[in-house]
């Protein structure tokens, strides 16, 4: 992925998904377990160390100083995401704040309650399992557009608050990201609706493997154990409501805390069983 960032420590993750990811922490993070575990976080230390010295040397970069915080938490990210290889990690950060510098106007004001119906469409969707190496999985229904009800830039905001979220996981910062376009029902309309600064933004975001039709390489990718029905795999077919669900709320709970509880909230369009409501851990 080329942008990766945080704004706090907040995490999320449900208890299927954390059961998934401790059996498939990636190697470095795993040694923590071990006898040498103090060793491992003396490591990590200077590698924070080495990047935000990194960062200090590069002030003058007129990108590097939108930096908002250097902090511990904030640098692990990026430095998780490249192995704890420094330079690679500058560059990520790099990109991150390039990103948001460039697109400020789309960072502000990002709200799940207002983006539900496109989040519900499958624009995009944040599978609650991980693949085989734990990667998060995200697919985009991207023929589900409902292009007279809402445009090109409340898909971007889902896309940007969905990665805004997702890279606060454990497993999208050691295992990294998957994500799978499904096309099926993409019209010529769809198409002449896209503007190029659209597709810039996109692919900004995302590298994205296209496989078309051919499912053998697609599961190259992904086994079919980790692969949802409608791609030839063992899991269940997506529920497009469950990331909408997962990110209303979180941004609900964030609320309370600041607000209280909301007397008026919305009634939203799925069912509100708590049997079918995932079960959600923020940790600070």
């Amino acid at each position: 992925m080329l942008a990766l960032g945080m704004e706090n420590s907040e995490r999320l993750e449900t208890d299927h998904e954390k059961t998934e990811f401790v059996q498939r922490r990636g190697s470095m993070e795993a040694s923590e377990s071990c006898d040498h575990k103090e060793d491992v976080e003396n490591q990590h230390s200077e590698k924070i160390k080495e990047l935000r010295s990194k960062i200090d040397v590069n002030m003058d970069n007129n990108v590097l100083r939108q930096v908002g915080r250097v902090d511990d938490a904030f640098l692990l990210m990026f430095l998780r995401a490249r192995r704890y290889i420094v330079d690679e990690s500058f560059k990520l950060l790099s990109n991150y704040i390039e990103f948001r510098q460039n697109n400020a106007s789309l960072m502000e004001n990002l709200s799940a309650w207002e983006l539900h119906h496109v989040l519900e469409d499958g624009l995009p969707c944040v599978l609650p399992y991980t693949d085989q190496n734990g990667a998060k999985i995200i697919v985009i229904f991207a023929g589900s557009w409902d292009k007279d009800t809402y445009g090109t830039l409340e898909i971007l905001k889902a896309f940007i608050l969905t990665m805004e979220r997702l890279i606060k996981t454990d497993e999208a910062q050691l295992n990294g990201i998957k994500i799978i376009a499904d096309f099926s029902g993409w019209t010529a309309s769809h198409t002449s609706s896209l503007s190029l600064s659209f597709i810039r933004q996109v692919f900004a975001m995302f590298q994205i493997h296209l496989h078309g039709n051919n499912m053998a390489t697609l599961h190259d990718h992904c086994h079919l154990d980790t692969l949802p029905a409608e791609f030839g795999g063992k899991m269940p077919a997506v529920n497009r409501a469950y990331w909408a669900r997962v990110l209303v709320h979180l941004e609900g709970t964030k609320r309370s805390h600041v607000y209280g509880e909301n007397p008026f909230r919305r009634s939203l369009s799925w069912d509100t069983d708590e049997q079918k409501i995932p079960h959600v851990i923020i940790q600070s």
